[in-house]
């Protein structure tokens, strides 16, 4: 739970706002928790940490936008700070589209993060989460033991 506050403190640059504690309980009991602020989401799941963004904030087709590149730049703080993997995840459009952009995320962030640390998944509109919003950009920073 620390890793989740100290990854919250190095992202955000404004105050974030705790906007729903889901009544919703995993399969191993413990509770959602979504914290939003700067236009990302942070949810706390078992898992880990997943910090998303929506695509149309990231991508102009399949390119980065360079309006985008401080939200990522942060992303890769928080993965370095973190000394944890992370997944990049794209949900939304067809999954072609879904891989070129992840591929292009994994290929900026690699230089700001060390790549052993770094894979992507790309899902389309295969695996919506109902408590996210579709079309949306994931960066899945795990929390398991070392």
């Amino acid at each position: 739970m620390r890793r989740f506050f100290l990854i919250l403190i190095i992202i955000t640059f404004c105050h974030a706002e705790l906007v729903s504690a889901s009544d919703q309980q995993s399969s191993d009991d413990k509770t959602l928790k979504q914290v939003q602020g700067d236009g990302l989401i942070y949810t706390h799941v078992p898992r880990g940490t997943i910090i998303s963004v929506p695509e149309g904030d990231v991508f102009k087709d399949d390119k980065i936008r360079q309006s985008a590149l401080p939200v990522l730049d942060k992303v890769a703080d928080a993965i370095n700070a973190a000394g944890q993997n992370c997944t990049i995840e794209c949900h939304g459009g067809d999954w072609e589209t879904s891989m070129a952009r992840a591929a292009s995320v994994f290929k900026y962030l690699t230089g700001k993060v060390p790549q052993k640390k770094l894979s992507m998944s790309a899902f389309g509109d295969w695996m919506p989460e109902p408590a996210l919003p579709a079309g949306r950009l994931d960066f899945v920073i795990t929390d398991y033991a070392k």
